[in-house]
């Protein structure tokens, strides 16, 4: 998605927000079911925007008050889920853990075989895995990527 997409996308979603405040209607938007968001704090109206079912959503503040300003975490480790969201800790702090977890098994080894930009995969019982950073990375103590970390090809 190109960025005047998403800055034209943000404008008019906010115009029509706008709208239906003045008309004494905030439900513009339906509330979030998650914590996760994708658009900053707007300071003069004082809600926090997430994606949800191809649609954005308002965050429940209240709700999510004591999760509103965690990171991704680099691993996949997961401590409690609250609102359908799973978090973790690394470096002694609560952070996000990736929903991709949901689609692809995180790898036993840190062997990799491809590194992006987000994600970092090997190949492990004949499937693509995601490797669990936090657990593989050598800079311990460090919650910063390096990118490319590195890549290895294997043939099987």
């Amino acid at each position: 998605m190109k960025i005047i997409d998403i800055l034209n996308r943000k404008s008019v979603f906010i115009i029509l927000l706008l709208i239906k405040i003045a008309s004494g209607n905030s439900n513009i938007l339906p509330v979030c079911k998650t914590c996760i968001i994708t658009a900053e704090e707007n300071s003069e109206l004082k809600f926090n925007l997430g994606w949800e079912n191809e649609q954005s959503c308002i965050i429940d503040n209240e709700l999510c008050k004591d999760f509103i300003d965690k990171k991704f975490c680099i691993g996949f480790t997961i401590e409690f889920k609250y609102m359908g969201t799973y978090y973790g800790k690394e470096y002694n702090k609560t952070c996000i853990v990736d929903p991709i977890i949901d689609k692809y098994p995180i790898c036993k080894g840190c062997s990799v075989i491809l590194e992006e930009r987000k994600y970092s995969w090997s190949f492990e019982d004949d499937k693509m895995c995601l490797l669990d950073l936090y657990k593989c990375k050598p800079n311990i103590g460090s919650d910063k990527r390096s990118y490319p970390y590195y890549i290895f090809v294997k043939y099987y």
